[in-house]
Protein backbone atom coordinates (compact mmCIF):
# COMPACT_ATOMS: atom_id res chain seq x y z
CA UNK A 1 0.00 0.00 0.00
CA UNK A 2 1.51 3.53 -1.03
CA UNK A 3 2.19 5.43 1.87
CA UNK A 4 2.01 4.30 4.78
CA UNK A 5 6.03 4.99 5.12
CA UNK A 6 4.97 8.73 5.16
CA UNK A 7 2.81 8.13 7.69
CA UNK A 8 4.88 7.05 10.42
CA UNK A 9 4.13 9.41 13.25
CA UNK A 10 0.46 7.75 12.94
CA UNK A 11 1.77 4.58 13.19
CA UNK A 12 4.24 5.52 16.12
CA UNK A 13 0.91 7.70 17.69
CA UNK A 14 -0.97 4.37 17.10
CA UNK A 15 1.07 2.44 19.10
CA UNK A 16 1.56 4.48 21.91
CA UNK A 17 -2.25 4.84 21.87
CA UNK A 18 -2.19 0.66 22.26
CA UNK A 19 0.07 0.68 24.99
CA UNK A 20 -1.31 3.48 27.23
CA UNK A 21 -4.79 3.06 26.39
CA UNK A 22 -5.44 6.34 25.53
CA UNK A 23 -5.06 8.95 23.52
CA UNK A 24 -4.15 11.40 26.09
CA UNK A 25 -1.65 9.16 27.52
CA UNK A 26 -0.22 8.34 24.30
CA UNK A 27 -0.14 12.57 23.43
CA UNK A 28 1.49 12.73 26.95
CA UNK A 29 4.39 10.00 26.08
CA UNK A 30 4.77 11.85 22.64
CA UNK A 31 4.72 15.64 23.32
CA UNK A 32 1.57 16.85 21.61
CA UNK A 33 -1.62 17.03 22.60
CA UNK A 34 -4.93 14.31 22.37
CA UNK A 35 -6.56 16.04 19.69
CA UNK A 36 -3.50 15.44 17.50
CA UNK A 37 -3.07 12.18 18.57
CA UNK A 38 -6.39 11.56 17.54
CA UNK A 39 -6.05 13.04 13.95
CA UNK A 40 -3.41 10.94 13.35
CA UNK A 41 -5.02 7.81 13.75
CA UNK A 42 -7.93 8.86 11.92
CA UNK A 43 -5.70 9.26 9.31
CA UNK A 44 -4.15 6.17 9.38
CA UNK A 45 -7.74 4.54 9.33
CA UNK A 46 -8.68 6.15 6.33
CA UNK A 47 -5.13 5.17 4.92
CA UNK A 48 -5.52 1.27 5.64
CA UNK A 49 -9.26 1.42 4.69
CA UNK A 50 -10.74 0.13 8.39
CA UNK A 51 -11.23 1.06 11.81
CA UNK A 52 -8.76 0.64 14.41
CA UNK A 53 -10.10 1.66 17.80
CA UNK A 54 -13.86 1.80 19.19
CA UNK A 55 -13.95 5.13 20.46
CA UNK A 56 -16.43 6.42 23.25
CA UNK A 57 -15.80 9.22 25.74
CA UNK A 58 -15.54 6.27 28.45
CA UNK A 59 -13.66 3.73 26.99
CA UNK A 60 -10.59 3.15 23.93
CA UNK A 61 -10.51 -0.40 22.67
CA UNK A 62 -8.79 -2.18 19.67
CA UNK A 63 -11.01 -3.64 17.01
CA UNK A 64 -9.97 -7.02 15.65
CA UNK A 65 -8.63 -4.97 12.71
CA UNK A 66 -6.39 -3.21 15.18
CA UNK A 67 -5.79 -6.03 17.36
CA UNK A 68 -4.42 -7.43 14.11
CA UNK A 69 -2.69 -4.78 13.08
CA UNK A 70 -1.02 -3.86 16.22
CA UNK A 71 0.28 -7.16 16.22
CA UNK A 72 1.93 -7.14 12.97
CA UNK A 73 3.49 -3.81 13.15
CA UNK A 74 5.02 -3.69 16.30
CA UNK A 75 7.71 -6.29 15.55
CA UNK A 76 7.93 -4.93 12.22
CA UNK A 77 11.45 -3.00 10.82
CA UNK A 78 10.13 -0.11 8.82
CA UNK A 79 10.94 -1.39 5.35
CA UNK A 80 8.36 -4.18 6.21
CA UNK A 81 5.96 -1.97 7.54
CA UNK A 82 4.52 -1.83 3.46
CA UNK A 83 3.36 -4.96 3.85
CA UNK A 84 1.32 -5.18 6.73
CA UNK A 85 -1.80 -3.37 5.81
CA UNK A 86 -3.09 -7.10 4.22
CA UNK A 87 -4.50 -7.75 7.76
CA UNK A 88 -6.95 -5.33 7.80
CA UNK A 89 -7.74 -5.70 4.03
CA UNK A 90 -10.37 -7.84 2.62
CA UNK A 91 -9.73 -7.39 -1.05
CA UNK A 92 -13.01 -7.09 -1.48
CA UNK A 93 -14.23 -10.14 0.56
CA UNK A 94 -15.91 -9.95 3.50
CA UNK A 95 -14.88 -11.57 6.58
CA UNK A 96 -14.28 -11.31 10.45
CA UNK A 97 -16.33 -11.95 13.42
CA UNK A 98 -19.35 -10.26 14.22
CA UNK A 99 -20.72 -9.68 17.70
CA UNK A 100 -24.66 -8.64 18.01
CA UNK A 101 -26.72 -8.22 20.78
CA UNK A 102 -30.30 -8.64 20.34
CA UNK A 103 -33.19 -8.57 22.97
CA UNK A 104 -34.73 -11.89 23.71
CA UNK A 105 -38.16 -12.20 21.83
CA UNK A 106 -36.87 -9.57 18.72
CA UNK A 107 -33.99 -12.29 18.27
CA UNK A 108 -35.92 -15.00 18.14
CA UNK A 109 -38.00 -13.44 15.54
CA UNK A 110 -34.95 -12.52 13.59
CA UNK A 111 -32.60 -15.37 14.17
CA UNK A 112 -34.00 -17.20 11.38
CA UNK A 113 -33.88 -14.56 8.45
CA UNK A 114 -30.12 -13.73 9.58
CA UNK A 115 -28.93 -17.19 9.34
CA UNK A 116 -31.08 -17.56 5.85
CA UNK A 117 -30.00 -14.45 4.20
CA UNK A 118 -27.20 -12.36 5.59
CA UNK A 119 -25.32 -15.46 6.65
CA UNK A 120 -25.54 -16.68 2.92
CA UNK A 121 -24.76 -13.19 1.36
CA UNK A 122 -21.56 -13.00 3.49
CA UNK A 123 -20.56 -17.02 3.97
CA UNK A 124 -16.90 -15.05 5.34
CA UNK A 125 -18.57 -13.78 8.53
CA UNK A 126 -18.61 -15.45 11.68
CA UNK A 127 -21.56 -14.41 14.58
CA UNK A 128 -21.76 -14.56 17.81
CA UNK A 129 -25.79 -13.73 18.61
CA UNK A 130 -26.44 -12.73 22.40
CA UNK A 131 -30.30 -12.22 23.41
CA UNK A 132 -31.12 -10.04 26.28
CA UNK A 133 -33.33 -7.61 27.47
CA UNK A 134 -30.70 -5.44 29.20
CA UNK A 135 -28.89 -2.74 27.23
CA UNK A 136 -25.64 -4.32 27.16
CA UNK A 137 -22.20 -1.38 27.05
CA UNK A 138 -21.47 -2.33 23.30
CA UNK A 139 -17.44 -1.16 24.27
CA UNK A 140 -17.20 -2.68 27.85
CA UNK A 141 -19.13 -5.85 26.32
CA UNK A 142 -17.14 -6.63 23.29
CA UNK A 143 -20.07 -5.86 20.71
CA UNK A 144 -19.69 -5.08 17.21
CA UNK A 145 -23.81 -3.98 17.03
CA UNK A 146 -26.65 -3.45 19.59
CA UNK A 147 -30.10 -3.85 18.15
CA UNK A 148 -32.81 -3.02 20.89
CA UNK A 149 -36.81 -1.75 20.23
CA UNK A 150 -37.96 1.84 21.79
CA UNK A 151 -35.80 5.52 22.18
CA UNK A 152 -32.07 4.52 22.37
CA UNK A 153 -30.17 5.19 25.09
CA UNK A 154 -27.99 9.10 24.09
CA UNK A 155 -24.44 7.67 24.97
CA UNK A 156 -22.32 9.35 22.16
CA UNK A 157 -22.60 5.99 20.04
CA UNK A 158 -23.78 5.87 16.33
CA UNK A 159 -27.87 4.82 16.60
CA UNK A 160 -30.22 4.35 13.15
CA UNK A 161 -33.67 3.70 13.39
CA UNK A 162 -34.24 0.74 10.86
CA UNK A 163 -37.58 0.67 9.07
CA UNK A 164 -40.01 -2.62 9.96
CA UNK A 165 -40.12 -4.00 6.29
CA UNK A 166 -35.79 -4.53 6.43
CA UNK A 167 -35.95 -7.65 8.30
CA UNK A 168 -38.93 -9.15 6.72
Amino acid sequence: MQGLLAETAGLVIFVRTVQTSTFSGAARSLGTTPSSASKSVSRLEMLLGAKLFRRSTRLLTLTPEGEAFYQRVTPLLLREIENSTDVVQSHGATFGHLRVSLPGEMGRLLVGPIFSRFMQSYPGISMEIGLTDSHVDILRDNYDIAFRVGNADHNGLMSRRLPAWIWF
